[in-house]
């Protein structure tokens, strides 16, 4: 039986979980760096988009006197 998408979708997602929760409870920072290095294998398997937080204050161009808003 061959396995679709969806599904490889949904096991990398579980794996990658698990991984989280390994991150949770590593006792030191090698643990840590261990789980958060298949964290990232597992998310790029399951084919998630990172997106990037920008701040809450964008940096926008000031109005001109001239300018005209469409």
């Amino acid at each position: 039986m061959v396995r679709d998408v969806y599904q490889r979708k949904i096991y990398a997602l579980m794996r990658m979980n698990a991984a989280v929760l390994r991150m949770k409870k590593a006792a030191n920072e090698t643990d840590r760096a261990k789980a958060l290095s298949w964290l990232n294998a597992w998310l790029l398997a399951s084919g998630l988009r990172q997106f990037k937080l920008e701040s809450r204050h964008r940096k926008t161009q000031p109005l001109t006197p001239n300018s005209e808003c469409l």
